[in-house]
C-alpha cells in the first residue's frame, strides 16, 4: 500500500515532482529504477525514454502490467552521473521523472539537463 507521501506526490504538480525527485536523489545518493536484462526504457519508435524514481516505493507501483517482470534496483549516484545518464546522453535517450500509473504525463529531460540539475542539487551537499 502506497504511503502518504507517494498519495500526497501523485497530487502535484510535474514540476513539484521533478524537483523533489531531483532533491530526494541527491540527499539519498541514489535513484530507482526498473530492470530486467537490462534497464528497462518506455517510449514509441520515436522516442525512448529511461524512467527513474526517487524511491524504491516509487518505482514498485509501476513494476505492473508491461513491466510485471521488471525488478526495482537500486542506481547509485556515482553510476547514475559518471556512467548512465552520459550513456543515455549518448544514445539521445531522455529522462521520464517519476512516471506514476494512471498519471498520462511526467516530467520529462534530456539526460544533460537531468544531469546538470542534479549536479547542481548535490553541490548543495558538499
Amino acid at each position: 500500500m502506497p504511503s502518504k507521501e507517494y498519495e500526497a506526490l501523485k497530487r502535484k504538480e510535474i514540476k513539484d515532482r521533478y524537483v523533489y525527485t531531483v532533491k530526494k536523489i541527491a540527499d539519498n545518493e541514489s535513484a530507482w529504477g526498473l530492470y530486467n536484462d537490462g534497464w528497462v526504457l518506455t517510449g514509441n519508435s520515436q522516442s525512448e525514454f529511461f524512467p527513474i524514481w526517487p524511491t524504491k516505493e516509487s518505482a514498485e507501483v509501476c513494476a505492473k502490467d508491461e513491466w510485471k517482470d521488471a525488478q526495482v534496483k537500486e542506481i547509485g549516484i556515482d553510476y547514475l552521473i559518471d556512467e548512465l545518464l552520459l550513456m543515455l546522453k549518448e544514445d539521445s535517450i531522455s529522462i521520464a521523472i517519476f512516471i506514476i500509473p494512471d498519471i498520462a504525463e511526467s516530467a520529462v529531460k534530456t539526460a544533460e539537463e537531468f544531469h546538470f540539475d542534479l549536479l547542481n542539487e548535490l553541490e548543495k551537499y558538499e
